[in-house]
């Protein structure tokens, strides 16, 4: 019954982006009134969002004064760092995704066939596509959130996450692989090595032009 709870809830878009929002955002916490501001809904609805992902588990709220009369603000936060995957019937591609990242570090020269394959994946996603914005797009299609800057991307939500946790990580090399391929342009040519977890789901690359 939790999980027809849980997709039932999620089938709603609104809902979904305020999920979103939290594993997104570079705070810990959100209150009602950010919830507000941020999806712009009123703040009733805000709130019954909110409590409705509370009561399936997948928010928790504590309460802090402000020190300010009236009654404390609830701040919401993430009872899991783990993204939310539902199927039906259920499937164990994360498990498997897992499986074969261990099994390259077994490999020789395992870590560059990540890098290549992932290069290769980026060139068939971005393939006839010269538009920056669109490859961008293309990016967040695949539910990543990426900040670029000068010397660095900055994987806000790492999307090969349940192939994570091997030594050397072959994951995060098949990750930069495709950032490559989707971030160079033109003359604009990218190489990204893995600089490692950011401790809220996501993941960072340094830039080598």
């Amino acid at each position: 019954m939790q999980l027809v709870n849980v997709m039932h809830a999620l089938g709603d878009p609104t809902r979904r982006r305020l999920l979103e929002s939290f594993h997104r955002a570079r705070a810990d916490s959100m209150t009602v009134d950010d919830a507000s501001r941020l999806l712009q809904l009123d703040r009733t609805v805000a709130f019954d969002h909110l409590e409705t992902l509370r009561s399936l588990g997948l928010l928790v709220a504590d309460e802090q004064r402000s020190g300010r009369r009236g009654r404390p603000a609830r701040l919401y936060r993430l009872s899991r760092t783990e993204a939310v995957d539902l199927s039906v019937p259920q499937r164990r591609s994360g498990q498997l995704a897992a499986a074969f990242a261990r099994a390259l570090t077994d490999v020789p020269r395992g870590v560059e066939l990540a890098h290549e394959q992932g290069r290769r994946l980026g060139l068939q996603l971005v393939s006839g596509t010269t538009s920056t914005s669109r490859r961008l797009a293309i990016l967040r299609d695949l539910g990543g959130d990426y900040r670029i800057s000068h010397d660095e991307v900055h994987a806000r939500n790492c999307v090969f996450r349940e192939g994570c946790g091997t030594e050397p990580p072959v994951a995060c090399h098949a990750h930069a692989g495709m950032l490559e391929a989707v971030l160079s342009n033109g003359d604009t040519k990218m190489e990204l090595v893995p600089a490692g977890a950011d401790g809220r789901g996501g993941c960072r690359y340094r830039i080598r032009r």
